[in-house]
């Protein structure tokens, strides 16, 4: 669903709607719910893993806050959450890049430049840069000291909310 779309204009509405009826209580969930819908119209399997990248930085973030100032353990989780956002990145937006390069680089070898050739079928996740910099930036924040969103739902949010892609 773009934003100059008929659909759009008749889902913002609908939602502006359900958010002002509903009690503070429920508007995040609202949103969060408007949201993964947004999202779902571009290609919906990629929600799960919007959904698992948010899920995994919200427990993430609460480990990092928990763990000991200075500790190892800190660390670890720290690098752990660099390495999951950063690695699921690179994996959609630059293997078919590293794919080629290898390729022409293999070239020497003909059995494996051949089986290098094809690009992989991958489907770069709407607006992954801005998620995976999103929580990159969160973990960074809980890393230096700042507390984290307690909020499960409210995290979520955070992460998907669908007026500011």
């Amino acid at each position: 669903m773009l934003f100059n779309s008929l659909q759009y204009l008749l889902f913002l509405p609908v939602v502006v709607t359900c958010f002002w009826l509903s009690g503070k209580r429920f508007r995040p969930l609202i949103l969060l719910c408007a949201s993964y819908y947004f999202y779902m119209n571009w290609y919906a399997p990629y929600c799960l893993l919007l959904a698992a990248l948010t899920s995994l930085n919200y427990l993430l973030g609460l480990g990092i806050d928990k763990a000991k100032a200075q500790s190892t353990q800190r660390k670890i989780l720290f690098g752990l959450g660099l390495l999951l956002n950063l690695g699921c990145l690179l994996f959609f937006k630059y293997t078919n890049f590293l794919v080629d390069c290898f390729s022409s680089l293999s070239r020497t070898v003909p059995h494996v430049a051949a089986q290098l050739s094809q690009p992989l079928q991958i489907i770069v996740p709407l607006a992954i840069s801005f998620f995976v910099f999103e929580f990159v930036h969160y973990l960074g924040d809980i890393y230096s000291g700042q507390k984290p969103i307690s909020s499960p739902v409210r995290f979520a949010l955070f992460a998907a909310s669908f007026h500011h892609k």
